[in-house]
């Protein structure tokens, strides 16, 4: 134990900075944190073991007792209940002879929830050593249970179980639009034509560019992004960092994940176009840990854009906690601490990460600057409306016969919403996961955009015959598991 643990304190250089990558390790290792392995840590980092213990306790995928040589996790967000999940529970608890949180001794499996894991299209879905299974059924699912007791490595069913799902799984489940069919984001894409306009017009004309286009943060408040970037380049500091924010953790949303399966490379070329905007010379995704399943690919397309750019990229993967999808809880976990909120100011553009000026922007809008300076701010305006331009990438699930991510522009009403995911017998609409409005799907002409409903990009139908009041009380629910405990409001319960 402590021969790995020294080990791994020297492969990152006793940086707090790569904690979790160390806790990742240490429980991909021994199947859990063991207390020895702490102490350790504790030593080799010059911290307290009570330190250590307070921070990766924080996070939901750590487990502090051995949580078996397989973990599976069952995905128990509202969309998946809808599609069948506790059918799927059942029949994993029933064959395992195990309840919901328990390890079987005797094949060596642990049985475990966590909230939506990105897959709401293609639910139910489970995650197993963190490789997903979508469209599961009850046969699906008995198959499954029964192979992992004879000892088949889950990497080795997913092709058993669906090879078209598989298919659909690692290129992303876009959908065909057939109101609007023009498309930025998800077009054909060259890889570093956007780069090198951007190094040759400069700086300062990259920030005007993206004023002109009228570019705001899709993660949902919708800041200019511009204005963001101007800000975090006049500010002191001695390095400066651009920061991905891929923690998508919002029931219901997965958009993010079909740009990070088709459209990586141009990730990474926004991000360090970003970087010539500040004059930042680094940068860090932040993945959710429900992706790193995408991890191989992505760090495949990261050395070929090495081959090709110095600006520094790496990859990050989270632990499993919804808040750190909050810019400011997202650098204290980076810094290897817990993910809470910081109080602000000072803002990240001016101290951010390790104390730096930062930007952190998330997948979607990164995507988009590329596109800006490739094709000119004009093309941009040519969607949207006055105060939300562009076109921007929507997760679509729920009672819909055509679920999926959608490319529309800004300012799509609700009627075609539903008429394009083909909605039946519409009820409500979930704009913007459980922490975004509930409308009733007669509100037709209301449309999507800062104008009138903002979203971070998750749509979620229910229809008549889904119950409203079990919705929100298992929305409340999810809060009340993935409060960060800062405020007094849910302190106090």
């Amino acid at each position: 134990m402590e021969f790995f643990i020294d080990d791994l304190a020297t492969k990152y250089q006793s940086d707090r900075c790569h904690l979790l990558n160390m806790l990742w390790e240490v429980q991909r290792k021994f199947h859990y944190i063991p207390q020895r392995a702490i102490e350790r840590l504790a030593f080799q980092l010059k911290t307290t073991q009570c330190d250590l213990e307070d921070t990766f306790t924080f996070y939901n995928f750590f487990h502090t007792h051995y949580a078996g040589k397989v973990q599976i996790y069952l995905d128990s967000s509202v969309t998946a209940a809808h599609q069948g999940q506790m059918d799927i529970q059942n029949v994993f608890e029933q064959e395992l002879d195990i309840k919901l949180g328990e390890v079987s001794s005797q094949y060596d499996i642990g049985l475990f929830e966590t909230p939506c894991i990105g897959m709401s299209d293609q639910g139910p879905a489970c995650l197993i050593n963190f490789i997903p299974f979508t469209e599961m059924t009850t046969k699906r699912a008995l198959f499954i249970a029964r192979q992992l007791k004879k000892g088949v490595a889950p990497e080795e069913l997913v092709g058993q179980v669906s090879p078209k799902t598989k298919k659909k799984l690692f290129n992303g489940h876009e959908v065909t639009n057939k109101i609007f069919q023009k498309k930025i984001l998800l077009g054909s894409y060259q890889f570093g034509l956007a780069f090198k306009k951007a190094k040759s017009i400069g700086s300062q004309e990259i920030i005007t560019r993206l004023k002109t286009s009228g570019l705001r943060g899709r993660g949902g408040a919708g800041f200019p992004t511009w204005q963001k970037w101007d800000l975090c380049r006049s500010c002191k500091g001695e390095r400066r960092f651009v920061i991905c924010n891929a923690d998508e953790g919002e029931p219901g949303t997965f958009k993010d994940r079909v740009l990070l399966t088709k459209r990586a490379l141009m990730l990474f070329e926004g991000m360090a176009i970003a970087g010539l905007a500040i004059g930042a010379s680094e940068g860090v995704i932040y993945l959710r840990a429900e992706y790193q399943y995408l991890l191989p690919k992505l760090e495949r397309e990261l050395k070929k854009f090495h081959q090709k750019n110095n600006f520094s990229l790496r990859i990050q993967l989270g632990a499993g906690a919804y808040v750190c999808g909050e810019e400011t809880a997202l650098l204290e976990s980076l810094e290897g601490k817990r993910g809470e909120p910081r109080i602000r100011p000072p803002f990240p553009i001016e101290r951010g990460y390790q104390g730096q000026p930062t930007i952190i922007n998330n997948v979607e809008t990164f995507c988009s600057v590329p596109r800006i300076i490739e094709k000119g701010a004009k093309a941009f305006l040519a969607f949207g409306t006055e105060k939300s331009t562009g076109t921007r990438l929507f997760s679509v699930a729920g009672d819909v016969l055509r679920p999926g991510v959608y490319e529309w522009p800004f300012g799509i009403t609700i009627k075609q919403v539903l008429k394009e995911a083909k909605a039946f017998n519409p009820y409500a609409l979930q704009i913007g996961g459980p922490s975004g409005v509930l409308i009733d799907a007669r509100q037709s002409e209301r449309r999507i955009c800062f104008d009138d409903i903002p979203t971070g990009g998750a749509i979620t139908i229910f229809s008549h015959e889904r119950d409203l009041l079990q919705i929100i009380h298992s929305h409340l629910q999810y809060f009340v598991q993935e409060s960060c405990g800062c405020c007094s409001p849910c302190r106090a319960g």
